[in-house]
């Protein structure tokens, strides 16, 4: 391990995720409806992603907007991937592979609106995180947001001695001339071995074997060395990640993740009403995590909380847009992922008058809707309601947040496909499956089939359903461990004949919506 990596695993690179919630047009949302004001998003807007990774999320967002991104990581591979990838749409970012402190030393770098660090901040060192605090300390404007998620205690707390016990292990016994990843089996038939053998802590703490399974064993080995075997391996609570913060005059807001905050999904009512009693904001969020054994958190802060008048927070609702990205004819039913009664299924008939309005997959305002559904003389709904449904709608991916379809030129919408195309027709080579939408202001989730057909559709708009059939046989031929597949069964037909008929009528259309092709 090379010694400007400061204890974080360089060996492999981190595997490229883009992470939807580091969009700011979704946060945007978010603080509006608290009645909190959020940084004005265009051409003027600069916007710092630290600790990028591969860099999907940064080029993305730097694809699907005019704001002005930046970014570091201090592994030149992942840098080198990034700007690679950022060349094939023309995406202007400026990436750099400084480590926090050279980065913080830079005097070329603006005020940011807006800084945001995925997990980085479990996996450095107290004295990396010193750096981040004074960066944004320095580097975030007044009135500006920042997003840093991280590994919590309630779970990850009885993983810990599994997780040391890994480390030791490769550390100790591992083969010098093999990577953390490629020494990781040895490890994992170490650990596994021992559980057999019931220790006093397994017995003390048998789900600790089932997080070992599910959270570890199971899992990618890339993604195991990245998140369990940097030197640093932080578990803070929310009030601990505040007090540093507070350094940086930096006041809580919420959790990206809008299901977090909707505790009538995620609490009892018993429970709902024990950490109202607590004055505390870091009992009340301690307990939450308790109650919902969390493991990770995603909290957005701003320097200088600005409330919003009635009006203001109307009028900046009204120039809030949204486009329908579920599909209403599907026969499956839509769930959602919470606490109470986990994939709870989604009652679409509580949004059906603002789907009835949004059922043509274009662009539309919040003030379209308040203006055609909450009408004084015979209103549908309350603005408030409004409000609440679109932030579930979205948080349920029934909605995505738009951005103003007269703010997007066609510099960005080129970007975007130029980008597009490049990921689709390289999709079979790599595990991305999300395409730049200039509509979003980021990315949307595009399988790799999908992907498939979207490119060749790139190429010639003209194709018919059987040649879509075909280019998926083609596909799962390609993709198949066994070579004696037999393609032309009646099942194997049925099914690829519906999954080209819901292409073509939902998918394809919503596509070229978001101008994503």
């Amino acid at each position: 391990m090379s010694s400007w990596s400061m204890g974080y695993t360089t060996d492999t690179s981190y595997e490229a995720k883009y992470f939807g919630m580091l969009n700011p047009y979704l946060l945007r949302l978010l603080f509006l409806s608290q009645g909190l004001a959020f940084p004005k998003l265009g051409a003027q807007t600069t916007a710092c992603e630290l600790g990028f990774g591969q860099g999907l999320s940064v080029v993305l967002h730097g694809a699907a907007t005019k704001v002005q991104w930046y970014g570091n990581d201090f592994m030149p591979s992942q840098v080198l991937f990034a700007n690679h990838l950022a060349k094939q749409g023309e995406v202007k970012v400026n990436l750099s592979d400084d480590a926090f402190d050279e980065f913080l030393k830079r005097d070329d770098l603006p005020m940011f609106d807006y800084i945001c660090l995925h997990g980085i901040w479990s996996w450095i060192s107290k004295s990396n995180q010193d750096v981040i605090v004074e960066f944004i300390k320095k580097k975030l404007k007044v009135g500006g947001v920042l997003y840093i998620s991280y590994n919590v205690t309630a779970v990850n707390e009885t993983i810990e001695p599994i997780r040391f016990l890994l480390k030791s292990y490769i550390d100790t016994k591992g083969s010098p001339n093999l990577t953390n990843v490629q020494n990781l089996p040895a490890a994992f038939n170490f650990v596994s071995e021992l559980i057999k053998l019931k220790p006093q802590y397994i017995k003390h703490n048998p789900h600790a074997s089932d997080l070992f399974q599910n959270k570890m064993y199971s899992r990618d080995h890339n993604y195991i060395a990245h998140e369990y075997l940097n030197n640093s391996w932080q578990l803070e609570s929310f009030a601990k990640v505040a007090k540093k913060l507070e350094s940086a005059k930096l006041s809580y807001v919420c959790q990206a993740l809008p299901l977090e905050n909707m505790d009538n999904l995620q609490f009892s009512p018993d429970e709902i009403a024990l950490f109202k009693e607590q004055s505390d904001l870091g009992v009340q969020l301690q307990l939450k995590d308790y109650f919902r054994q969390a493991s990770f958190r995603t909290d957005v802060y701003t320097k200088g909380i600005v409330k919003l008048s009635a009006k203001q927070q109307l009028e900046q609702l009204d120039d809030t847009y949204f486009i329908l990205i579920h599909n209403l004819s599907s026969k499956e039913p839509k769930t959602v992922n919470c606490r109470v009664g986990n994939n709870t299924k989604v009652n679409l008939e509580a949004f059906k008058p603002i789907l009835d309005l949004m059922s043509d997959y274009q662009v539309h305002s919040y003030k379209e809707l308040r203006q055609a559904l909450c009408q004084e003389s015979n209103p549908i709904m309350s603005t408030s309601e409004l409000t609440d449904l679109i932030v579930y709608a979205t948080a349920a991916s029934i909605l995505d947040v738009a951005i103003n379809p007269q703010e997007i030129d066609e510099a960005t919408i080129d970007s975007c496909r130029k980008l597009n195309l490049f990921l689709t027709e390289h999709n079979s080579q790599s595990s991305i499956e999300v395409l730049a939408s200039p509509i979003t202001g980021g990315g949307v989730f595009a399988d790799n089939l999908t992907q498939k057909l979207l490119h060749a559709f790139m190429l010639n708009e003209n194709l018919t359903k059987p040649q879509l059939i075909e280019l998926m046989k083609e596909s799962l031929k390609q993709n198949s461990d066994n070579q004696d597949l037999d393609l032309d069964t009646q099942a194997i037909t049925d099914t690829l004949d519906e999954f080209a008929q819901t292409f073509l009528k939902f998918n394809l259309p919503l596509f070229k919506s978001l101008k994503i092709i």
